[in-house]
C-alpha cells in the first residue's frame, strides 16, 4: 500500500500501519509538517516525499526501511538529525540536499554508495562516518558541508569522483592504511601514485614528488591562508585555488616548468607575495582585485 500524507492540526503526520510504501510526492511541500513516525514495515521511502518539508524536525523509520529515494528530505531545513536503519541500501541523489541544520548522520554498513549530492549543501554537518562497506562517493556527495572539519577515507573506497567534497573548509584528511587506491600525506588527498593532489584542507603542506594539483582541490577553502607549492608541481588544474578568498600567501616552487590555468586562483582577492606582480602571474590574476605588496 502507498501512502499520500495527511497532517493533523499539530503537524504530525499519522500513517496506517498497514502502509508499505511512501509515495512520490506524498508530502512535498508541506511546511506545516513538524513530525512523523513511519510505521514498521515501510520498506521505502519515493522520489520527492518530503521535498521541502522546511518544519520537518523529527522523523521515525523503521528497520524495515530499505530505499531512499531521490530528493526525498531535499530542503528540510528545520531537520536536525535522521537515523537511517541498517536494512538500508540505497540512498538515492540529492535525498538531504540542502538540509542546512543537519548536524550528524548515520550511514549504515549496508550502503555500497553515497550518491551525488546526496548532503550536498549541509552546511551544519559537522561529524560523518563513512562505513567500510562504501566503495564509491559520487560527484558533489558532500559539496558545501561547510561544517565538516574532518574526513577519514575508509580502505574500502575505490573512487572518488569530482566535486566530492569540494566547497568545504575541512582540517584533517585520512586514508585508511589498507586503501590500495588512494593516500594522505600532510592532510592532502593523493592518487595512490602520489603525483596527483585530490583535495587538500587548511592544513594541507603539499607533499615534494605531487605533479598535479588537480581541479577544485582547494576551491572554497576559505580558512586556507598559506600555500607552498613545491618544486615538482608541473600542472595546477582548473579552479584549483578558486575562491579561496583569505589565501594571502603562494610560495612556489618554479615557474619555468609549470602549466597554470588561467582560473586556477580566481576569486583569491588577498593573494600576495614578492612576484605576484610580474608580466608572468597577472595573466592569473587579473581578475582579482589584489592587496598591493610593501
Amino acid at each position: 500500500m502507498e501512502w499520500k500524507g495527511l497532517i493533523n492540526s499539530d503537524g504530525v503526520a499519522i500513517i496506517p500501519n498497514e502502509v508499505r510504501e511512501i509515495d512520490d510526492e506524498a508530502f512535498k511541500d508541506c511546511t506545516n509538517l513538524v513530525s512523523i513516525i513511519l510505521p514498521y514495515g515501510v520498506t521505502s521511502i519515493r522520489a520527492f516525499a518530503f521535498k521541502g518539508c522546511s518544519s520537518l524536525k523529527s522523523i521515525t523509520i523503521p528497520d524495515t526501511l530499505s530505499f531512499i529515494g531521490w530528493n526525498s528530505f531535499k530542503g528540510c531545513t528545520s531537520l536536525k538529525s535522521i537515523s537511517i536503519p541498517s536494512g538500508v541500501d540505497l540512498i538515492d541523489y540529492n535525498a538531504f540536499e540542502g538540509c542546512t541544520k543537519l548536524t550528524s548522520i548515520n550511514i549504515p554498513s549496508s550502503i555500497e554508495e553515497i550518491g551525488v549530492s546526496v548532503f550536498e549543501n549541509c552546511t551544519s554537518l559537522s561529524n560523518i562516518t563513512i562505513p567500510n562497506s562504501v566503495v564509491k562517493i559520487c560527484r558533489r556527495a558532500f559539496y558545501g558541508c561547510k561544517g565538516l572539519k574532518s574526513l577519514m577515507i575508509p580502505s574500502s573506497v575505490k573512487e572518488i569522483e569530482d566535486e566530492a567534497f569540494f566547497n568545504c573548509n575541512l582540517e584533517s584528511i585520512i586514508v585508511a592504511p589498507k586503501n590500495s587506491n588512494y593516500v594522505s600525506i600532510h592532510n592532502c588527498l593523493l592518487d595512490s601514485s602520489k603525483t596527483k593532489l585530490i583535495l587538500g584542507c587548511r592544513s594541507s603542506r603539499i607533499p615534494n614528488g605531487v605533479e598535479v594539483i588537480e581541479r577544485s582541490a582547494f576551491e572554497g577553502c576559505t580558512s586556507l591562508e598559506k600555500i607552498d607549492i613545491p618544486e615538482s608541481v608541473k600542472e595546477i588544474m582548473p579552479k584549483a585555488f578558486c575562491g579561496c578568498t583569505n589565501l594571502k600567501i603562494i610560495n612556489i616552487g618554479q615557474k619555468e616548468n609549470i602549466e597554470i590555468a588561467k582560473d586556477a586562483f580566481k576569486d583569491c582577492p588577498k593573494a600576495i607575495e614578492i612576484g605576484l606582480y610580474d608580466d608572468y602571474w597577472d595573466k592569473f590574476f587579473e581578475e582579482c582585485e589584489r592587496e598591493e605588496h610593501e
